[in-house]
């Protein structure tokens, strides 16, 4: 029972931390592709 829970929950923050890091990905790619077209 708790193994189970344990398991999901460490899947979850594992795919949160991933969607974040997509999200950091993103944000920088749209920052260069401004900075890239100002300069």
């Amino acid at each position: 029972m708790f193994e189970s829970i344990r398991k999901t929950h460490s899947k979850r923050r594992q795919f949160s931390t991933t969607e974040s890091g997509i999200n950091n990905l993103l944000q920088w790619l749209t920052l260069n592709d401004i900075v890239g077209l100002d300069f």
